[in-house]
């Protein structure tokens, strides 16, 4: 049996060591990454409606932009990016970081207008290549991204990266997509979108700690 004396300072030492991991993860840099997929709403090439596809984005965090705008209506901003990827149908599309342009935009209450009268305060998160080249469904395309919208204005405060907080009910317009600028895009539905939190660290340590409990003999 594991004595009372024995449990209180085992409980001890496992407070101490989280502190320790809770201020290190606060002051080191991490890579955030994000789970997502959904179906194709439309025909695009050979791929009929209804494809599914599935991905995943990364990115350091914390980081500094490398553009922004300040302006009394609205802030936006430009990060770098560590990888893009997504399976589509049976074709898969992969950008890392050192192969081509890509970015990140982060824009916080843009006042938009669509009917020339009314107006709203648009939150949105875009993450899209610039320069890549393949096909897809027989079609060449130029690009491909994911884009997150939110019109209440109320899915960001700033322009700053988000860590692992972003949520698919977040936004009302969620959208991968691919194409080119003379040829046709998608268009294609989200239905999910997950983060891989910090916390799967410690969850993991957390079990390390429970299993040095064994009962002594």
């Amino acid at each position: 049996m594991v004595e009372k004396q024995d449990l209180e300072c085992l409980i001890n030492k496992m407070k101490w060591l989280f502190s320790v991991l809770a201020f290190a993860g606060a002051s080191a840099n991490a890579d955030i990454t994000y789970y997502f997929g959904g179906t194709l709403s439309s025909a695009f090439g050979t791929l009929p409606a209804g494809t599914q596809f599935n991905g995943s984005f990364s990115y350091a965090y914390p980081q500094s932009p490398i553009y922004s705008e300040i302006h009394p209506i609205f802030q936006l901003a430009d990060y770098i990016p560590q990888k893009l990827n997504v399976v589509v149908g049976s074709q898969q599309l992969s950008w890392i970081n050192s192969s081509g342009e890509a970015r990140i935009r982060v824009i916080n209450n843009h006042r938009i207008s669509t009917d020339g009268v009314s107006s709203t305060n648009l939150d949105s998160f875009l993450i899209m290549t610039t320069t890549y080249y393949d096909s897809v469904g027989g079609e060449l395309i130029e690009e491909f991204g994911l884009l997150l919208g939110d019109e209440s204005g109320r899915a960001f405060s700033s322009n700053a990266l988000a860590n692992e907080s972003m949520k698919i009910d977040q936004f009302n317009y969620t959208e991968f997509y691919f194409g080119s600028s003379l040829g046709p895009s998608s268009s294609s539905n989200l239905t999910y979108l997950i983060p891989e939190p910090y916390s799967l660290s410690l969850l993991a340590l957390g079990g390390v700690m429970v299993g040095l409990s064994r009962r002594r003999k």
